[in-house]
């Protein structure tokens, strides 16, 4: 039976793990980062919140101590942390592909020159930040740790599946790439960091979803 690694948590309903089932493939997930609360005062008055991920949707709103303005506008990196927002009550104005170049460039027709806050990680790539530069006005919150889990082990599988920059480093601290291995990413900005650990070659899925990664592994299997 073919095993899979995937750094994220899955839920029973995981598309991720139904295709792959579907195939008789062995899927084990578990994300290799510890995720934690950090307090944060009051935001400023800013046009924007732009939410990376669901992480930071969820510790922005579970520390948020005042109402938001009715005029800010709310942006998400992908789909997914746009549905999480919902469950907060709240609709995105702004949805992004989930790859950082289109996502900043397309963003930047909406929020050229605004005030932007960024809540996120204290370990972050800050990808839309960087790409943007002076063209916004950005304000960051960090609203949670995201810590390296040092006691952990995976079993010997065919293919490793990153979700994150950090879970790639995290594992490749701890285990080496054996001959028969292959790596998966979840996009190009996880795929640079690998390539500067010095792995370059990677399938990368074509959107940031669990439904393209499991199918960059079926299409792979299937040659």
């Amino acid at each position: 039976m073919t095993n899979v690694f995937i750094s994220r948590d899955l839920s029973p309903d995981s598309v991720f793990k139904q295709l792959l089932a579907e195939r008789d493939i062995n899927v084990i997930g578990t994300s290799l980062i510890d995720c934690k609360p950090l307090p944060f005062g009051e935001i400023n008055e800013v046009d924007w919140l732009f939410f990376y991920s669901k992480n930071g949707v969820r510790y922005f709103f579970e520390g948020l101590k005042q109402s938001l303005l009715p005029t800010i506008r709310l942006a998400t990196m992908g789909r997914g942390t746009a549905k999480v927002l919902q469950d907060y009550g709240y609709t995105a104005d702004f949805i992004g592909t989930g790859i950082p170049m289109s996502t900043a460039s397309t963003f930047l027709t909406l929020a050229k020159q605004q005030r932007v806050l960024f809540p996120r990680a204290k370990i972050s790539q800050k990808s839309i930040q960087q790409l943007l530069g002076a063209t916004i006005k950005a304000e960051e919150v960090i609203v949670y740790a995201n810590t390296p889990k040092s006691n952990f082990q995976v079993p010997f599988c065919e293919y490793l599946v990153f979700t994150s920059p950090l879970n790639a480093q995290v594992y490749f601290d701890k285990n080496q790439l054996a001959q028969k291995q292959h790596i998966v990413t979840i996009g190009h900005t996880t795929a640079k960091a690998l390539n500067a650990m010095g792995f370059f070659n990677i399938l990368v899925a074509k959107n940031p979803s669990e439904k393209a990664m499991a199918n960059q592994i079926l299409a792979y299997l299937s040659t």
